[in-house]
């Protein structure tokens, strides 16, 4: 694509993969390996369930937490929460970096870039006996970084770094935000990109404004993120949660997405299908997951075995 960056001008509707994950990211009864089960997702994305049809696309596209590190020890000490500091959040983008380059062999990364010119990919840096959701708050220091890679030959090169601005209840004080909210708005070939965090998107909830019980830190937080994105006039949107099992989870944010960003013609959430750890079983098919995560055309989905426990409705 050719359209200057400080164009607007909207390009064609750009070609996407969704590689979707059924089933655990991670192997939980191995959890200090969780590299090498990144490493084993990818595999089986390249070689075994990847279409021979599809020609090489645009933007490829995983999951929030696809891979999984521990958080460095010596940064334990770090400011979190409302409190975080950019300067955090520079440091940890290099220990991202390691990551993906132990997860991306370069015969992975020669066969991706046949197949796609980005990929965008989550990756958490959190203590691994951490690994839990719900009423079981995470408590120590993590971050939950975003990627965006570009592909060429045999090179993967890192073009923006984002991660998640707007936590949960549950880690609010612990996470390492990513305060910068302009790192979410990202430019490349011409095309205006908002790339999410995994709760992020409930930025976008119209309804949520109005719970009285929300915080002024909440508030500034929703303000200023909306207001960046407004401006930055984005025409498509990428989440990167870590897991969904319903389509109902992220329903409200992408509603909200279309009325306050109307430039957006493809919006999409990244999908790891696998039960929420307060029930016993998914909530919805993967198919009803697959189609009400997603609008706009040219939106291929790509089903991934993940690693399972239990089974799961298919």
């Amino acid at each position: 694509m050719v359209t200057p960056t400080n164009s607007r001008v909207k390009p064609e509707t750009s070609s996407i993969v969704r590689l979707c994950v059924n089933g655990r990211l991670h192997r939980r009864d191995t959890p200090d390996d969780n590299i090498s089960a990144a490493r084993t997702l990818i595999e089986r994305a390249l070689h075994k369930d990847w279409p021979k049809g599809v020609q090489r696309v645009d933007f490829t596209v995983l999951p929030g937490g696809f891979i999984f590190d521990r958080f460095p020890n010596g940064l334990d000490g770090v400011d979190t929460g409302w409190i975080s500091d950019n300067s955090n959040f520079e440091v940890l983008k290099g220990y991202g970096e390691k990551c993906i380059r132990r997860v991306l062999s370069e015969e992975a990364i020669r066969v991706l870039a046949k197949r796609t010119k980005y990929l965008t990919v989550g990756i958490d840096l959190k203590h691994i006996s951490d690994d839990k959701i719900g009423k079981k708050a995470i408590k120590r220091p993590h971050i939950e970084l975003v990627a965006v890679l570009k592909l060429t030959g045999r090179r993967a090169s890192i073009v923006a770094w984002t991660g998640k601005s707007y936590p949960t209840d549950e880690q609010q004080y612990s996470l390492v935000h990513v305060v910068d909210l302009s790192t979410h708005c990202v430019t490349v070939d011409g095309l205006r990109i908002l790339v999410l965090g995994c709760h992020d998107l409930n930025v976008f909830n119209p309804r949520i404004p109005e719970n009285k019980r929300l915080g002024i830190n909440r508030r500034i937080r929703i303000k200023n993120m909306r207001r960046e994105a407004a401006r930055f006039d984005p025409s498509i949107v990428i989440q990167h949660p870590h897991q969904t099992d319903s389509p109902k989870i992220w329903l409200s944010g992408w509603s909200g997405i279309k009325k306050i960003l109307p430039s957006v013609e493809q919006g999409l959430s990244g999908i790891a299908y696998f039960p929420h750890p307060l029930h016993r079983a998914a909530r919805q098919k993967l198919s009803k997951v697959l189609e009400g995560t997603k609008f706009g055309s040219n939106i291929e989905d790509v089903v991934i075995e993940g690693f399972k426990e239990t089974r799961t409705k298919n």
